[in-house]
């Protein structure tokens, strides 16, 4: 039971961030979802220049950064689930024992810190099935 409780784990991550990674899509042709509310706010990060890059604006690197972060969660959710389904054995091993359930921990307390509601529980719920999955492989 174990391996199917770390695997399910993952699946919830990584459905997450296919979520967040369509939500980002979708922002690059309508901005609704992860762009902010106010449009002027919105036209500013359009026009603002970083200090690191001046050959882009603050809007597109928000696009880049909501592109590359949902694929970091698909890989880490994705590698559980085939772990947890396919390779069950490596549950025993000491760094998946130790990494996974840090590692969404980590997300976890990202998203209490810096996100909102949604992904913080579906991140717990995510972590607790990982964390009965170490438990009980």
């Amino acid at each position: 039971m174990g391996p199917l409780l770390f695997a399910i784990g993952g699946m919830i991550i990584a459905a997450m961030g296919f979520l967040h990674g369509v939500f980002t899509a979708r922002d690059e042709v309508t901005p609704k979802v992860l762009a902010p509310r106010d449009p002027k706010v919105l036209q500013a990060m359009q026009g603002a220049r970083l200090g690191i890059a001046r050959d882009t604006d603050l809007w597109r690197a928000w696009l880049g950064f909501n592109h590359s972060h949902p694929l970091g969660a698909m890989v880490f959710g994705l590698g559980c689930a085939v772990i947890g389904l396919f390779y069950p054995l490596a549950l025993e091993e000491p760094l998946v024992l130790i990494a996974a359930p840090i590692i969404a921990l980590i997300y976890l307390v990202l998203a209490v810190r810096y996100w909102f509601r949604t992904p913080a529980i579906g991140i717990a719920v995510a972590l607790a099935f990982i964390i009965a999955g170490v438990l009980t492989a």
